[in-house]
Parts: C-alpha cells; structure tokens; sequence
C-alpha cells in the first residue's frame, strides 16, 4: 500500500487549483484551470457549471502529474 496523500483544493477568482502533498507537507503534484470572470457593475460572477468543471479539472490534473499511485489518496 501507498503512503496517504492529500488532495487540496482553491477555487480562486481566476483559477481554481488542485496539489496533492505528503504527511510531510511536500507537493507532489499541481493542477490549475483558469475560469472566465464576469463583471457587471460592481459585481464579479462566474459560470456555477463551468466553476464545478474547472475544479474537476484541476483535480484531474493533479492526479494526472503525479508520479505515484493514487490508490493512498485522501
């Protein structure tokens, strides 16, 4: 069995982002999907679909770069 890894998510304004790390605190791997931003007077929107998409898609990514089995992913 593999050593438990960490998924961690940020869904930013521009950018959501995925990093699987270690019980150490080292990375492992990295994914990002920009989003489009849309402003309307004072107000700043994104897309519901394409924000829950551009999280799966960091994620898949970051399971993607990574070099290890991902069978220890927490």
């Amino acid at each position: 069995m593999s050593a438990a890894r960490y998924l961690a998510v940020d869904q930013g304004g521009q950018s959501s982002r995925a990093a699987i790390f270690d019980e150490k605190g080292a990375v492992h791997a990295r994914g990002a999907v920009n989003i489009k931003t849309r402003i309307s007077g004072d107000r700043v929107e994104h897309d519901p679909e394409e924000l829950i998409g551009s999280i799966e898609g960091a994620i898949g990514k970051a399971i993607k770069a990574q070099k290890a089995d991902h069978s220890g992913l927490i």
